[in-house]
């Protein structure tokens, strides 16, 4: 998608994060913006410095996970700015919780806001943006831990191979009539994700184990990359029309040795099988 200027780009998540990132990356790209979250009070911040620096902007106070409130912010943000031709979904929670010790709300919280929200977001504007023919682009945020599995984040990863499968099935289906599709897979960014993640899921019971998984985590954020890294990654990807996006090479081994496995699971089936 090689014409950005003065196209309009939905992003939730847009008040932080990497959602703030791809956000301020298009805005210099002179795209119009529309920033969603539930946070108002971090989005209200987020508009502010955008159209400070001259970006045309609008807030969207939305749950992703609400599916008819995504509706009714589709038709808000086309009532402002006309057709959204670039939709992020982006919102995401990551709790860094092992298998056996996830909890009802942790695992429900996550996969409905990594996983389900994107289906939202897909069915509140993808029918739009086929229909005004002006060509497209939908950026999905996936993960590292969507190619690799990843201890001490159970839901997490699991949420983000849906996501990955999602977004590779949608790439071949919109492949046709020329929308473009990027699976966003960020190794470690220095981001709130965890702070946020907590607010969503509630406390959990301590346990060394937990404790343990979140520490591991946390020191790998510290050590991250910076998110507005990603969001001229992003935007690049966009201009490209590139499908996978990672931001890191060093999970490379990983993803080789999981598929060099699965691999040999199918070579050692019976011949014809």
């Amino acid at each position: 998608m090689q014409q950005l200027r003065d196209r309009v780009a939905f992003i939730t998540g847009g008040a932080n994060g990497i959602g703030y990132a791809m956000a301020a990356s298009f805005a210099r790209a002179g795209m119009k913006l529309a920033l969603a979250d539930k946070d108002e009070g971090a989005l209200d911040r987020a508009v502010g410095r955008l159209a400070d620096a001259g970006a045309a902007v609008i807030g969207v106070k939305v749950d992703v996970t609400d599916r008819d409130a995504m509706e009714v912010a589709a038709a808000s943000v086309e009532a402002t700015f006309g057709a959204v031709h670039v939709l992020c979904n982006n919102a995401g929670i990551g709790a860094a919780t092992p298998v056996a010790l996830t909890t009802p709300q942790e695992w429900d919280a996550t996969i409905a806001i990594n996983v389900t929200a994107i289906y939202n977001g897909l069915r509140a504007f993808l029918p739009r943006i086929l229909r005004h023919g002006e060509g497209g682009h939908i950026v999905n945020t996936a993960s590292m831990a969507g190619l690799v599995p990843t201890p001490g984040m159970a839901a997490y990863s699991a949420s983000k191979f849906a996501v990955v499968g999602l977004t590779e099935t949608l790439h071949q289906e919109l492949r046709p009539q020329g929308i473009g599709v990027t699976l966003l897979c960020p190794g470690f960014v220095r981001t709130g994700l965890m702070d946020s993640s907590r607010r969503e899921t509630g406390d959990a019971p301590p346990d060394p184990g937990r404790d343990a998984a979140q520490a591991r985590i946390d020191r790998a954020i510290a050590g991250g990359i910076e998110a507005e890294v990603v969001g001229e990654m992003v935007l690049a990807a966009i201009r490209e029309d590139r499908l996978y996006l990672p931001t890191t090479a060093k999970y490379r081994d990983l993803i080789e040795g999981r598929l060099r496995a699965l691999l040999a699971a199918l070579d050692a089936l019976p011949p014809g099988q």
